[in-house]
């Protein structure tokens, strides 16, 4: 049918716009986009990397939740948290144990900040937490856990009752039932005038001796003893009002939120909430609060530093900023800004280099937010409208990776990984499906100085055996920077990586991996998989350097070829794929109701014994030949190699 048509060649040059939606289909106007994408990482550039695999690190099966604390690039540590403790990580060892009262249903919801050596922990119904940093003589870090001592407040709106309270001594009294076992511990703010004197009191309730009369302690101000006000207000965290939702650092204060309420620390103050001076003089740097008047739902789920304090609530999202453009936000100088209605979950957002990235009150859009300075707004764009498949499931988790690749990962909660390779200002939004043959639990991200670039840690779930375990693992670098060899890359999952003085055919050390089939890859060569039993596998041929773990396949489908008006009633027959590759070895290509063909590298003339050098250009393979309207090309990798696509020249007949 086609022996008398002129063959056409169609090129790919580049790859990274992602995988598309089905409902994208006849959209052949976004010719960088892609049918399958999985286990290959779009770059900025246009060129598909295939995903490295990741490295085992620690058995840490029970942990709920990894947070990453990063105090710099070279001390930085993983929180692991547990059902009642979190274990301190410094790469495979744990440092450090703290005991806490967090149960593992709640342990998802935990909100954190860090600002230098402490983590703030917030959670409605636990005392809000701080992790401390320290270092001892000997120079090594030790860590502790303990409640936010919060100091003068912060406080609710001023009291609108008849109800007055008088204070004399260390005792407070009201005019009626106020005050009960729930109030120890809350803070009270008591204002007096006495022949024109405004006097201040700020002050701990220690304890209820009856429901009219408080003690108090920590003693903060002035007061005209035993003069009864009408003007007091009172703490809004207790243990039958709740604690904070969120917190937040954000120009030079900490920032927590409540229902609806927003409350904002002295600056420059750490803890310190106090409202006005013993004279109720009012300064700029006291604390003060924000009331949200939230329409739809009062949960505040987050708060977020960046052009402004940005808030995420159950059905819109706001900004904190002053009345007077560049100016910081003060008692006097303060507003509240509604930028969307789109509405948040209790999901952190992610703070990349361009804004904000969340994710939607049902799990299942990611939005990207700026504020603009230029048009004194926000501006919003949904980061999954081309893809809103790739998140069914519901978004669990997500970490972000700057470096060297900008990659928002997220797990769902059905345990599968996804990744989206993100640079707004480049315009590359790139979805792609990533699996690690595991449920992932959990995530986060930690800077990697001496690999130049952010990892990604993974709470893995593995059946081994027969018995559940989670892992603890990172994504590899792949393959090294600089290496032309395959020998030291890593493109298997929960993989060890072992060396021997001399060449060895019993691997052993791989307990982790029991009863699994892994791929191996010995002195740069690939061997044939072997199921692990007692810990070790035995080699075809001896080696030295090994590399074992879980193998996995990468595959790519581009969505289109030949762009036309009439695409969907061509029929195409393709008959030659050329694919530009770079530092690649193994895989196979060609039209998936054909078939595929083994790419080849061997030419003869390399050393035996020795690892075939990694290829860097064309190779063209035959398909054999096929009509169909929807014929696509089809590139996979299933061996322990690495591989990347620069471009796909297809050659084809169309009718």
């Amino acid at each position: 049918m086609g022996d008398s048509l002129m063959p056409i060649i169609q090129a790919v040059k580049s790859l990274n716009a992602g995988k598309f939606s089905p409902l994208l289909r006849a959209r052949d106007e976004y010719v960088a986009s892609c049918k399958t994408l999985k286990n290959f990482i779009p770059t900025v550039q246009g060129p598909l990397q295939r995903r490295a695999g990741t490295r085992y690190v620690a058995d840490i099966t029970g942990a709920v939740r990894l947070l990453p604390f990063v105090f710099s690039p070279l001390q930085r540590y993983l929180f692991v948290f547990y059902e009642n403790k979190i274990d301190v990580m410094n790469g495979e060892t744990v440092v450090k144990t703290l005991q806490t009262s967090y149960k593992a249903a709640d342990i998802p919801n935990l909100f954190y900040t860090q600002v230098q050596d402490v983590m703030f922990l917030a959670h409605a119904d636990y005392p809000m937490k701080k992790i401390t940093r320290t270092i001892g003589a000997d120079s090594t870090a030790d860590f502790k856990i303990e409640d936010v001592a919060f100091k003068n407040g912060p406080y609710l709106d001023e009291n609108i009752t008849d109800t007055t309270i008088s204070v004399a001594g260390t005792t407070a009294t009201a005019s009626a039932n106020l005050f009960s076992a729930n109030d120890i511990g809350r803070w009270i703010h008591v204002e007096t005038v006495d022949n024109g004197a405004t006097k201040c009191l700020d002050a701990k309730i220690s304890a209820v001796p009856s429901a009219t009369t408080a003690t108090l302690t920590d003693l903060n101000g002035e007061f005209h003893s035993g003069k009864a006000t009408k003007m007091w207000r009172m703490s809004p965290f207790s243990a039958s009002n709740g604690y904070p939702e969120s917190v937040c650092y954000h120009q030079e204060r900490l920032w927590v939120a409540k229902a609806g309420r927003i409350y904002a620390a002295c600056q420059a103050g750490g803890v310190d909430f106090s409202i006005k001076k013993a004279d109720a003089t009012v300064l700029e740097t006291n604390g003060f609060s924000v009331n949200m008047a939230v329409e739809k739902g009062a949960d505040i789920y987050w708060l977020v530093s960046a052009d402004m304090l940005t808030v995420g609530t159950l059905s819109f999202e706001y900004g904190i900023t002053s009345s007077t453009l560049g100016l910081a936000v003060t008692p006097s100088n303060k507003k509240a800004v509604k930028a969307f209605d789109v509405g948040t979950c209790s999901l952190k957002p992610e703070l990349t280099d361009d804004g904000i990235v969340f994710t939607d009150t049902f799990r299942r859009s990611i939005y990207f937010l700026r504020y603009s300075q230029v048009y004194e707004t926000y501006e919003k764009s949904d980061l999954t409208k081309f893809n809103p498949d790739i998140t069914r499931g519901k978004i669990k988790e997500t970490a972000f990776c700057a470096k060297k690749t900008p990659i928002l990962w997220a797990c769902k909660k059905d345990g599968s990984l996804i990744g989206c390779t993100l640079s707004i200002r480049e315009n590359v939004v790139a979805w792609f499906d990533a699996n690690v043959s595991g449920k992932v639990v959990s995530l986060c991200s930690l800077p990697n100085i001496d690999q130049e670039r952010d990892s990604l840690f993974l709470a893995v779930e593995r059946n081994v055996n027969g018995i559940k375990k989670t892992y603890l693992e990172t994504l590899s670098d792949g393959l090294p920077d600089g290496d032309s060899s395959p020998t030291n890359s890593v493109f298997v999952d929960c993989a060890v990586v072992i060396d021997k003085e001399s060449p060895q055919t019993v691997i052993d050390g791989l307990g982790h991996l029991e009863g699994q089939t892994v791929d191996i890859l010995a002195d740069g060569g690939v061997q044939p998989s072997q199921v692990v039993s007692n810990g070790s596998v035995n080699l075809q041929s001896a080696a030295k350097h090994v590399i074992v773990g879980i193998g996995y396949e990468s595959v790519v489908e581009p969505s289109s070829l030949i762009p036309s008006v009439n695409k969907e009633r061509t029929f195409k027959h393709i008959s030659n794929i050329e694919v530009m590759l770079l530092d690649t070895l193994g895989g196979k290509a060609g039209v998936e109701a054909v078939g595929l063909n083994t790419i080849q590298y061997y030419t003869g003339t390399q050393k035996m014994n020795a690892p075939v050098p990694l290829f860097s250009g064309i190779k063209q393979i035959s398909t054999g030949g096929h009509w169909s309207k929807d014929a696509t090309v089809r590139v996979v990798q299933d061996m322990p190699l690495p591989m990347t696509i620069q471009a796909l020249y297809v050659t084809m007949e169309v009718v």
